[in-house]
């Protein structure tokens, strides 16, 4: 069975959080997103996942989660894996099924949460 990818980043500065289910997690779809979503010239914390590589308009920093890296000083993503917490105990305490028809609105309703 398939996983349907989504893509999530949060301000930390204005503690928005933003997500959005994606078709793909290739290079030009997350570089999308992160334009989109980050002002010029924002620090972005990722991890290592290839298609980040080569982020333009910002200060890009990764942790490397497979070293057992998860933060160092200020790069790390723990915001937004709140929201991924989050959204995982909806699935497993509430929903048990999300299907991809309705996952935008599961999405939304975590982002208002968070």
């Amino acid at each position: 069975m398939g996983k349907t990818a989504v893509v999530g980043a949060r301000d930390r500065h204005a503690r928005q959080v933003r997500a959005k289910v994606v078709a793909a997690t290739d290079k030009r779809t997350l570089h999308e997103f992160v334009t989109t979503h980050a002002a010029a010239g924002s620090a972005v914390s990722t991890d290592e996942h290839a298609s980040y590589e080569g982020l333009a308009g910002c200060r890009h920093e990764m942790v490397r989660h497979k070293t057992g890296e998860y933060v160092r000083g200020a790069v790390h993503k723990n915001g937004i894996e709140s929201l991924w917490a989050l959204l995982k105990r909806g699935y497993h305490g509430t929903y048990h099924k999300v299907s991809d028809r309705h996952l935008p609105r599961y999405l939304r309703e975590a982002q208002e949460a968070a």
